[in-house]
């Protein structure tokens, strides 16, 4: 593999795809900012529904931050996971070729036009139905087990500085903390 590798194009035969796969590591920040914006989203319309968890009655919300239920934290992550799947893809699809195929030094744009002109758009999306698949269902665990761990744990920290932080105003060791003026 590597002689046939170092056939097709020599050293940089071995660095197909380098360029794409920088591109790709914004994947994980934009899923992120999507289950963001999308989190928000449902917590807005929850509260625009009287009598939904967060509506204190007056018009007002809890001053406590909101959690997404058990069914919202999944739904969030899957409709987050596809959106960004959706708009990366064809990235994917172009860095398998580029790295499968004898491309010839062409770079993405050229593999992906070349894709399309052969066989239209939907081939960007070839093979998304098995990335989907495994996709799916890890973003959504992760996402859920974020949404109901995260405050928990913020809270037990918040509550151990707490207990640690001087009562009296002594420092750690017992000494008067000095005022200043």
């Amino acid at each position: 593999a590597v002689r046939q590798l170092w056939s097709e194009g020599g050293l940089a035969a071995f660095w197909k795809g380098l360029l794409v796969s920088f591109v790709l590591c914004l994947n994980p920040a934009l899923m992120l900012t999507t289950v963001v914006n999308l989190r928000a989203l449902v917590l807005r319309l929850r509260r625009g529904v009287p009598g939904a968890v967060g509506d204190d009655g007056k018009g007002g919300t809890d001053a406590e931050p909101q959690q997404l239920s058990w069914l919202e934290a999944p739904l969030v992550g899957v409709v987050a996971k596809l959106f960004t799947m959706s708009l990366i893809y064809p990235l994917v699809r172009g860095k398998v070729l580029l790295q499968a195929r004898n491309t010839n030094g062409t770079g993405l744009l050229q593999v992906l036009g070349k894709s399309r002109r052969k066989d239209g758009i939907r081939s960007w999306y070839r093979g998304l139905g098995a990335q989907m698949s495994k996709s799916l269902l890890s973003a959504t665990i992760k996402y859920t087990v974020k949404e109901r761990v995260e405050r928990p744990i913020q809270q037990l920290i918040h509550t151990r500085a707490q207990r640690r932080a001087p009562q009296d105003g002594r420092d750690h060791d017992g000494n008067k903390a000095a005022v200043a003026r």
